[in-house]
């Protein structure tokens, strides 16, 4: 398991982050303020391809 990965998951896997864009943010700060990963090459290289707020709840009766 690498560095990062804790910082990555923790933050991700969150719901009560408002959405993906906020929790890779949360995740860059974490990596960028730890001694062994405050390098860039650590937190700069993930980027948020989409929409970064969170998923609209599904209709009512979709997937019935």
């Amino acid at each position: 398991m690498s560095a990062w990965t804790p910082a990555l998951s923790d933050n991700y896997l969150d719901i009560r982050v408002p959405g993906r864009a906020e929790a890779l943010r949360r995740s860059q700060l974490a990596l960028a303020g730890g001694p062994e990963t405050s390098h860039p090459a650590f937190w700069a290289p993930f980027v948020l391809i989409g929409r970064g707020s969170p998923p609209a709840p599904p209709p009512d009766g979709a997937g019935r």
